[in-house]
Order: structure tokens, then sequence, then C-alpha cells
């Protein structure tokens, strides 16, 4: 299964504002004292980003997340925000692309969401048989993300790669929190999210990370 393919490459700012009532005088109305919650910020990056290789690709490892990080497959514990959202889309599509055999449930139980669609994954990912990591010659770079939708309880994000032979790709990548961390949603068949296509470049709308380490 060569990378070289994409198989597996596989905002909504809300403001929470709280109005309290003021108390009348006789002559005028006090205003009415207001609270607004600033929305989270999509277009920071992610915070000390350092690299990690898992199955020869380099993935980004920040103060975000993922924090629990055995080096075995499966990774947990990003941040309720869009940077940990970001992550995680990296990390779990990554890691489930490239998984050897004996690795792949623990990532499929720490990373994606259950539903039928991870169902279906597995009962197809128990027909292959994949043990060795890619070619370094073959091995994609994570060079961005663009964080297109986002609230508390899901994010859209487009993840950017860059390949050997200078072409690059895009993978749109949903993420859902679901028990207390960001999970993978991986797309039923009618659905266009988690796909990947081609395209010229990092735009300049996304959030770089190093291409070069």
């Amino acid at each position: 299964m060569k990378l070289t393919q994409r198989i597996g490459f596989a905002v909504l700012a809300a403001a929470v504002v709280a109005v309290g009532a003021g108390c009348g005088s006789d002559d005028s109305d006090t205003p009415a004292d207001v609270a607004t919650t600033a929305a989270p910020d999509v277009s920071a990056p992610p915070s000390n980003v350092r690299w990690q290789d898992y199955q020869t690709i380099a993935l980004p490892v920040a103060d975000q997340g993922p924090k629990t990080n055995s080096g075995s497959g499966p990774v947990s514990g990003f941040t309720h925000d869009p940077q940990g959202a970001a992550l995680a889309a990296i990390q779990q599509t990554v890691r489930l692309s490239v998984a050897p055999d004996h690795q792949w449930p623990g990532v499929v139980a720490a990373g994606v969401a259950p539903g039928p669609a991870r169902d279906d994954f597995a009962i197809s990912r128990q027909l292959l048989s994949f043990t060795a990591p890619p070619a370094p010659t073959e091995a994609p770079k994570i060079v961005g993300y663009e964080v297109s939708d986002y609230n508390a309880d899901n994010a859209a994000v487009t993840v950017y790669s860059a390949f050997p032979d200078q072409s690059f790709a895009a993978s749109q990548v949903k993420v859902v929190w679901s028990g207390e961390d960001w999970k993978l949603l991986l797309p039923g068949d009618d659905e266009t999210s988690g796909r990947v296509s081609s395209v010229d470049g990092l735009p300049s709308s996304a959030i770089a990370l190093a291409a070069n380490r």
C-alpha cells in the first residue's frame, strides 16, 4: 500500500453572550451587564511544536496534544480547542493509515469515534496485512492545516501533505469531541469528508508547520 496513492489520508466560531438584567431607577435604567466569551481562535498555531516519527512519517506534537503517547501506535489527550482538534486530525488519520497489523486495533479504539463507519473499517482492515513502514522515499511530510469549521462538538480540518515527487495533497478530515477527547469521524460511503485531492501547495490561509525537519 503506497502512500503516493493517498490511501487513507483520510468555523463556526460560537460566541456565548450572557446578558444580566439591570435594575431600574425612578429616572433612568441601568445598562445591563454583558459578559462575552471570546470565540476560539482557529488561526492561532499550536504552541511548542516538535516532531515524532511514526512509521517513518514525522507527526507534530505540541502543548495541545497528544498527552498520552506510548510510541506503540495509539495516542490520546488533545485539548478541547481548535489546535487540539487539528493535531488530533493529523495524528489519527496518519496513524490509521499506516498502523501495522498488531497496532491498528489500538489505534482505532483510541482515535476513532464509534459508529457504522468505524465498524466497516475494522472489518475491511482485517482483510489486509500491513507490517512494513512506508519507505522514506515515499513518506509524505505534513506541511500545514486549516480549520474550516469549528465548534465545541466537532471540527472540519484540511491537512496538507507534501510528497517526495514535489506534489501536494489536501485531506478533508472531521473530528468529534467524544469521551473527553477529539476522535476521528470516518466518512460514510455517501460523504465527501476524508477525501483527498491534489493541490498546488500550501495555501496562504493555512497554518504552516515546519516542512523541513
